[in-house]
């Protein structure tokens, strides 16, 4: 999505799909505009153009601004650190940095040392 962004193709970011609302369409679009000069909430209207996005339409900003709005969607969570709500990607392999040179590779083996040990509570 990052990359859709950068290289402006935010038209295809959003699959044709019956749930997703053309105010949400619109609003992320908004959002992820390429130029931050243009995305809403950074030029100059600020937070009064995400104010104005249909998506919001019937907020009412005081009680968000107090945290006493209700979510429309409350996920269940088992316990600290449960992932279980996120699509499973597989992990990426990382590469050695090539800009290193093994002198300079070595200062970093303590750290890859700790970082290996289990940890205790």
């Amino acid at each position: 999505m990052y990359e859709k962004i950068l290289k402006g193709t935010q038209n295809q970011m959003f699959p044709a799909m019956p749930v997703t609302s053309k105010s949400a369409c619109d609003a992320m679009r908004k959002f992820l505009a390429r130029d931050r000069r243009n995305r809403a909430g950074c030029g100059r209207g600020g937070f009064k153009t995400v104010k104005s996005l249909g998506f919001f339409s019937g907020t009412s900003w005081d009680s968000a601004t107090r945290q006493l709005l209700e979510p429309p969607l409350v996920p269940s969570v088992e316990m600290d650190g449960d992932s279980s709500n996120y699509d499973f990607f597989p992990e990426e392999t990382v590469e050695e940095p090539s800009n290193l040179t093994a002198k300079q590779r070595e200062l970093f083996n303590e750290f890859d040392e700790i970082l290996a040990r289990p940890r205790t509570s």
